[in-house]
Formats: structure tokens, C-alpha cells, sequence
């Protein structure tokens, strides 16, 4: 078996580094999914609490309806002087 070159040893030692070049960005990109659906599930569940406390507070199911009116009555009172968002952000 004839030696290899230099510039072969070198041709193997690059292909072998963009094989684990590729596998890192494999890598990155499946923990880059993997956390936003991590934060996705946290978003629907802190969304999912809020509503069963207003469903709670009006001991009925939430419509299309309240959903409107909850968000013109949380504008109104930004507009007045940002008291609820004040109120949630101390």
C-alpha cells in the first residue's frame, strides 16, 4: 500500500473536519427547534392559566366575544394612564 501524501493526509483531515463541521450545525439547529417548542409549550400554557382564571372569575366558558371585550377594556385602561400594565410590570 503506497503512502499517502501530504497534500492526501491533508484532503482526509478536511473531509473528516466538514463532516463534524456538519454534524454540529445539525446539532445547533435541532437544540434551535427543540427550545422554541420548549418556549411554545410554556406560551400556551401561561395563556391557558390566564384564561381559566378570567373562565373562573365569570364561572362560564370564554367566547369570541369576551375575548374582544377583555382586550378593549385592558387598551382603555393602558390609554388612561397604563394601569394595568403598571399594575403587572411592578
Amino acid at each position: 500500500m503506497p503512502r499517502k501524501t501530504t497534500e492526501e493526509k491533508l484532503k482526509t483531515e478536511l473531509d473528516k473536519l466538514q463532516v463534524q463541521k456538519n454534524r454540529v450545525k445539525e446539532l445547533q439547529a435541532k437544540a434551535r427547534t427543540e427550545n422554541a417548542a420548549k418556549e411554545r409549550k410554556a406560551r400556551n400554557h401561561r395563556f391557558m392559566i390566564v384564561g381559566g382564571e378570567i373562565e373562573k372569575q365569570l364561572q362560564r366558558p370564554l367566547t369570541d366575544e369576551d375575548v374582544a371585550k377583555f382586550a378593549a377594556f385592558i387598551q382603555k385602561q393602558d390609554e388612561r394612564g397604563n394601569f394595568f400594565t403598571s399594575w403587572m410590570n411592578s
